[in-house]
């Protein structure tokens, strides 16, 4: 699949749109999860990686696990 990895930086992490995308969708999906209780957020985030990875991508049709 001839891919290469770019490292991107804490406050420039457009380095392509892949990383955009999936910065928006797991703030998406986090903002639903805790749509009752905002306070909990962060002990939701690793349910949200772990659905997020299991999810198939369209891109390669696969899911990343």
């Amino acid at each position: 699949m001839d891919t290469k990895l770019t490292n991107s930086t804490t406050f420039h992490p457009q380095t392509d749109g892949e990383i955009e995308v999936v910065n928006r969708m797991i703030v998406h999906i986090l903002h639903m999860y805790n749509s009752k209780h905002p306070r909990t957020c962060d002990e939701s985030i690793p349910y949200v990686q772990h659905k997020y990875n299991l999810a198939l991508h369209g891109s390669i049709g696969h899911n990343p696990f």
